[in-house]
């Protein structure tokens, strides 16, 4: 699971302000929807299935993958 890029949208892109300037988090590398699908294809080569799913939050989007070996 990771986070889509929160500058995709204006919600997202106040909670990673807010986590930067509050908490002091300095993650700033972030990847597309598409780019995860393709890092999953690319990280699993051998996989009988890859399914991945966007979850919308409050937060911003979560990304998820599911790898059958």
């Amino acid at each position: 699971m990771d986070i889509e890029n929160p500058n995709n949208n204006l919600l997202a892109k106040m909670w990673n302000l807010y986590y930067k300037l509050f908490t002091k988090d300095h993650g700033d590398l972030f990847v597309s929807y598409h780019q995860f699908k393709e890092i999953l294809k690319i990280s699993f080569p051998n996989a009988s299935n890859i399914f991945s799913k966007k979850i919308f939050t409050i937060k911003g989007n979560y990304m998820l993958g599911v790898i059958d070996l």
